[in-house]
């Protein structure tokens, strides 16, 4: 069986096509969130954008405001 060196990583559309987390607004509900800039939340709440980011009104179940 021959391995192959192709990795695939990042974020990418239920079609296939990448996206870049560079091009992604970050809302402002998440810049006052306490997981905002969180190692351990990054991947989540980055996927959460992606998956919202042509929608109207943004939502996250997982918000907890800064103190």
């Amino acid at each position: 069986m021959k391995q192959s060196d192709d990795k695939m990583s990042g974020f990418y559309n239920d079609d296939g096509t990448p996206v870049s987390p560079n091009i992604v607004p970050k809302p402002s509900l998440c810049v006052s969130c306490l997981h905002d800039d969180d190692p351990e939340q990054e991947t989540l709440c980055m996927l959460n954008r992606i998956d919202q980011r042509n929608a109207k009104d943004f939502k996250c179940f997982a918000y907890r405001q800064k103190k």
